[in-house]
């Protein structure tokens, strides 16, 4: 019974903090807001010869490097690949900081908002771009980027970890991991894998989840006082 108190109590400490935090409610309104745009990306033809041209540019002009390079990228930044990075950074960090805790709070911030990016592939389901020519592309939907998502997963975390090691290197670590998701989302491009729309709601949505996930666990005072706190 007591254990079902502290469910109780701690999901009307979530309920009260969403609705009376405005960046939250800023963040569910972003949530809910992004399918529904990758649905009007479905019925404009338009936009979606506009998006189809740049794509085409980027696949027929890159040099071979860039093109194999890109290839490259797709395989690191994989769904498999990611979660496998995660996990072995998740082990870096156990071993800085000996708290299984602040790893496994570190590991589910990362990994949650993959979740809501695969829900939104699978309700807007948008076709992989076609430029004219047969390429072989994810069976997946398109909207949004999944390997830009996993890009930006796997330098949060490296962030989270850079935090807790030495905070100097943390301004260093975000210009880098800028450089790392920009690159991932343009190799994307290149391979004619994505529209720009795709990659730029990963790259501006993933982030956005990331944070708040941490200040939801900086709300709730267990979270914060028995794990967060030792990170100051």
């Amino acid at each position: 019974m007591n254990q079902k108190n502290k469910l109780y109590e701690f999901l009307e400490k979530i309920k009260f903090y969403i609705t009376n935090n405005k960046k939250c409610s800023t963040v569910i309104l972003l949530a809910i807001l992004v399918p529904l745009i990758g649905k009007l990306l479905l019925v404009n033809s338009a936009e979606r010869s506009f998006e189809a041209g740049i794509v085409a540019f980027f696949h027929n002009y890159s040099p071979s490097f860039i093109m194999a390079l890109s290839k490259l990228l797709a395989i690191v930044f994989s769904t498999k690949s990611c979660i496998v990075i995660l996990f072995i950074l998740a082990v870096i960090s156990y071993f800085i900081k000996r708290d299984w805790r602040i790893t496994l709070i570190q590991l589910a911030t990362c990994l949650l908002p993959m979740i809501y990016i695969f829900a939104v592939k699978f309700i807007v389901h948008r076709p992989r771009p076609f430029i004219g020519v047969k390429i072989k592309v994810p069976p997946d939907p398109s909207f949004p980027s999944g390997h830009t998502a996993a890009a930006v997963a796997i330098c949060s975390m490296a962030l989270m970890i850079i935090y807790i090691a030495n905070k100097s290197f943390l301004r260093l670590g975000l210009i880098v991991s800028i450089i790392i998701v920009a690159v991932v989302a343009i190799s994307r491009l290149v391979v004619a894998a994505h529209f720009p729309s795709d990659v730029l709601t990963s790259a501006i949505m993933y982030p956005i989840l990331v944070l708040s996930i941490l200040n939801l666990s900086k709300s709730n005072s267990f979270i914060y006082n028995k794990i967060l706190r030792k990170l100051k």
